[in-house]
């Protein structure tokens, strides 16, 4: 299988988990894995990225990227997408992968897979496996002969690598260029409840309750 792209979700200026889980899952394909970030500033996450699992990033920081907007996310996905020729495209399956997903593999003329829980290639392709009706039924997806795959992987579904400072890797930036009809839309504001106590990570929950009335 030729090159993954992993897109990284940035959020609070901070690359979320499930996207170190896409760099993991990629590498476990045995191909070479790069990274994208795209945003305002997000440069010095790039080592993150190549500590995670990327053998090389790209980062694209406009200021316009600041906020998460389809068109200007999508033209700059699609350019490094089309750049480096990449068989399979992970996104995490978050709000941010799951919209920009099925647009960029539209573009691409490409699979598209949301919500996959697994990946593993078979020949020169890749399958990607989707888990539905309550878990109790599991569809493998191929692309086309000659058309890459793109696939947003669902969080939990494999362990990010534990960070490896050693590792070193080729950062590149890429120059952004959009239009106006790039910014058709605007963020007003973005409102963020509290964080409540993350069961993410437990091995063990212990829940109680009492009976009502006797």
């Amino acid at each position: 299988m030729t090159n993954a792209l992993v897109i990284a979700h940035v959020l609070d200026g901070q690359v979320t988990d499930v996207t170190l889980q896409a760099i993991a899952k990629a590498r476990s394909l045995g191909c070479p894995v790069h990274g994208l970030l795209i945003g305002k500033g997000v440069a010095p996450l790039a080592a993150g990225l190549i500590q995670a699992g990327c053998d090389a990033v790209l980062e694209a920081s406009h200021d316009q990227l600041a906020a998460y907007l389809t068109t200007p996310y999508l033209r700059v996905a699609l350019a490094a997408v089309q750049a480096g020729s990449y068989g399979l495209v992970l996104l995490p399956a978050s709000t941010v992968g799951n919209d920009l997903a099925p647009m960029l593999a539209a573009k691409l003329d490409a699979a598209c897979v949301l919500d996959a829980d697994d990946l593993k290639v078979e020949g020169d392709g890749v399958l990607v496996r989707r888990t539905e009706f309550d878990r109790k039924a599991g569809t493998w997806f191929a692309a086309a002969a000659g058309k890459p795959m793109v696939a947003t992987l669902k969080d939990g579904a494999f362990d990010a690598l534990a960070p490896d400072a050693a590792r070193t890797g080729a950062v590149t930036s890429v120059a952004v260029s959009l239009a106006e009809a790039d910014l058709k839309a605007r963020v007003i504001s973005r409102d963020v409840a509290k964080k409540s106590l993350n069961l993410k990570g437990a091995r063990v929950i212990v829940a109680a309750g009492a009976g009502v009335g006797n």
